[in-house]
């Protein structure tokens, strides 16, 4: 059996802040964004480019573009902890609030 599926992120972007009440905030953010962090994630132009020092592949990433990825994707990674109380998963909530609060306190310090 062969899979063709495709994730519509700016439909869940909206779905997401349908629910939540929201102004439109993640379905723009996902519509704008996807393409870029699908090529950093899964290795498409965006790391390789970062990643080619002549013939060998190496990390060429600043702390500081790091802490920017990482601070700009930490928002969504956050609904994480909507999502599963939403859904009625206390333990998986805990988790995701407890890492997103340690992400936070860092952030601020």
């Amino acid at each position: 059996m062969e899979w063709d599926y495709t994730t519509e992120f700016e439909l869940i972007g909206k779905q997401i802040d349908h629910k939540l009440g929201l102004h439109p905030i993640f379905g723009p953010s996902f519509k704008n964004k996807i393409k870029t962090l699908h090529g950093f994630t899964h290795g498409g132009k965006e790391q390789l480019v970062r990643q080619a020092s002549e013939l060998d592949i190496v990390s060429s990433y600043t702390d500081d573009e790091v802490r920017t990825l990482v601070g700009k994707t930490m928002p969504s990674a956050s609904l994480t902890a909507f999502i599963t109380e939403f859904l009625g998963y206390p333990a998986e909530y805990q988790t995701a609030l407890a890492m997103f609060n340690e992400y936070a306190q860092g952030a601020t310090s």
